[in-house]
């Protein structure tokens, strides 16, 4: 399993959101991975199945000898170049090579020379260092660039150089750049080291397509505006209180012991906002609280919650199957699968914040804003929580007795 959740993470780029088989020989892995198969696992087996839940494939069994892809590594017989392998008969012969990559080539005079004779361009160069350079219309279209310093270049001990610069032939200029960007150094720190000995033609550009595609570089720079994968709708219930999101934020350093951590729980319809603030997160105290709400509004159909360990304990499972509410659970590490809840965190945390940096009592003032927030119209339903679920207007100080009158035929309207 741990060779499956490794080999999916390598080829994330080609797998993600797509279907995809994946082959194994061990079949005990078709019950572990499949819907369902973190329940019977253990703890370690359940948490590299996952980090598998976010991608979608179908498990294959195949007998070990036929899984020749994968082993053929472990499988090849004593040879120095080819191997021999047979699948349902047919025979599959692989070469292995050596890989040229230009961070491994070496810059020795004998490597340097070789390439020296296989550039067109400088030998080129070289015929009119000595015989003296043409026209500029008698001079190619991918000669130009050198035809218009043609007054800077010169050959010293075999060498092309411009000025102080060398012209390395188009072979080498790969593995001068790899070892320029050394250290992912970024583009103008490389181009300052290559610019210091070298040049040709289209340099920067070089550089530029280099780091590019250089993998460390994509992963590290901050500039990069990522692309996100779309998010797909939250299903907007028919009803108010039918369908809430639950989470809890803390421990809050701000408040006292006493109210340490908060319960917060948000309908997914009118937007109403709960938060109780309670000296732990229990499965008791959470259980608590819910009733408590549950009691004074309703109970709703479906709860939306995260896989803490208190809502998805034995004892919570029990509370719902007995007042026949349903459980859905966001997807692991992936908390936007219950956004709703988690921008009302944010909102708490920010009264919370602006209540200590102003030196009020940060419960009193949090519920004070919870109530203001329940009396402001959605921007999605242009309606304020209190009246979509209560299906009246809220009495408040912005609203003044004379016009209470207006506000309540208003509602009624609606």
């Amino acid at each position: 399993m741990l060779a499956c959740a490794w080999a999916v993470e390598h080829f994330r780029t080609y797998v993600w959101g797509t279907k995809f088989k994946l082959v194994t020989d061990h079949k005990p892995l078709i019950h572990m991975l499949s819907p369902g198969g973190t329940k019977v696992s253990t703890p370690r087996l359940a948490r590299i199945a996952a980090k598998l839940q976010e991608y979608t494939f179908e498990v294959q069994h195949i007998s070990g000898w036929k899984n020749s892809q994968a082993d053929c590594m472990s499988r090849l017989p004593e040879g120095k170049d080819k191997a021999t392998t047979f699948l349902r008969g047919e025979c599959i012969v692989a070469s292995i090579t050596d890989i040229k990559a230009p961070e491994y080539m070496e810059l020795s005079e004998k490597h340097w020379l070789e390439e020296d004779k296989k550039d067109p361009a400088m030998a080129k160069i070289r015929q009119w260092i000595k015989e003296g350079w043409p026209g500029e219309k008698m001079v190619p279209e991918g000669m130009r660039p050198y035809w218009k310093v043609a007054e800077e270049i010169s050959e010293t001990d075999g060498i092309i150089m411009k000025t102080d610069q060398i012209i390395p032939p188009i072979g080498m200029r790969s593995t001068i750049l790899c070892r320029a960007h050394a250290g992912h150094l970024g583009n103008t720190m490389t181009r300052r080291r290559v610019r210091e000995a070298y040049w040709w033609p289209s340099m920067d550009q070089d550089i530029r397509t280099m780091i590019e595609r250089c993998h460390e570089c994509l992963n590290s720079d901050k500039r990069l505006k990522l692309r996100q994968a779309p998010l797909i709708p939250t299903e907007i219930p028919e009803a108010v209180w039918s369908k809430v999101g639950t989470d809890f934020i803390g421990p809050l350093e701000a408040m006292a012991p006493e109210h340490r951590y908060g319960i917060v729980l948000v309908d997914y319809l009118s937007k109403w906002v709960e938060a109780e603030f309670v000296p732990n997160i229990t499965t008791a105290t959470v259980i608590e609280v819910l009733t408590e709400i549950f009691q004074r509004e309703g109970l709703p159909k479906e709860v939306v919650t995260d896989n803490g360990v208190q809502l998805i304990s034995r004892d919570m499972e029990q509370f719902l199957r007995k007042n026949n509410i349903g459980q859905r659970k966001a997807a692991l590490y992936h908390p936007q699968a219950n956004g709703l809840v988690e921008r009302a965190n944010r909102f708490i945390k920010g009264a919370i914040q602006l209540a200590t940096a102003s030196g009020m009592d940060p419960p009193k003032t949090t519920k004070e804003a919870i109530a203001a927030h329940r009396l402001t119209p959605n921007g999605k339903t242009q309606i304020s929580p209190f009246r979509m679920l209560r299906g009246r207007s809220a009495a408040s100080t912005l609203i003044p007795p004379w016009l209470s009158k207006v506000s309540e035929d208003e509602a009624v309207d609606m």
